[in-house]
């Protein structure tokens, strides 16, 4: 009888903690972290990607360029596409659809056949500062400073806004 072989992979999710232990998701082979929970009914597209303690569930669809990451959840029939950004605590569910250049951080709850596209981005520096993933992920941040990484993608998704 052969042994199983076990297969480590890790990846750099541009985030500051360099690689770290991913696999690519078996409905659709986007990369997720091993610290996230994505379960096998959920599709995240080849260049999609989940990390941090982010939690996708049910149908919920990530494609093309998204990300999601921090503590954020996505559930039910929720669609996250284009260069969407999820981060924080961030709740999208029902039949709600995140698309575009929208960046969205903090404790943001978005539901039902809620459509945010474009440019669209609701992100504060207080909200951001109560984020749990200051409490357990390093982004160079303290409780007094936001979030570094937050920071970035916000300044990124207003150049790209522009």
């Amino acid at each position: 009888m052969q042994a199983a072989q076990t297969t480590h992979s890790t990846y750099d999710f541009q985030d500051g903690n360099g690689r770290v232990p991913a696999q690519p998701h078996v409905n659709g082979g986007g990369w997720v972290a091993d610290t996230a929970q994505v379960e096998d009914t959920v599709y995240v597209g080849p260049k999609a990607r989940v990390f941090g303690h982010a939690h996708i569930r049910d149908n919920a669809l990530i494609t093309e360029d998204a990300e999601v990451s921090g503590y954020a959840t996505v559930k039910d029939l929720a669609c996250v596409k284009g260069k969407a950004v999820i981060r924080g605590s961030c709740t999208v569910m029902g039949h709600a659809e995140i698309a575009g250049n929208v960046f969205i951080a903090s404790h943001i709850k978005i539901g039902g056949y809620a459509v945010l596209n474009k440019n669209q981005r609701d992100f504060n520096t207080e909200g951001c500062m109560q984020c749990p993933a200051l409490l357990n992920e390093n982004y160079g941040s303290t409780h007094s400073n936001p979030c570094l990484y937050c920071l970035k993608k916000a300044n990124e998704h207003k150049r790209n806004s522009e």
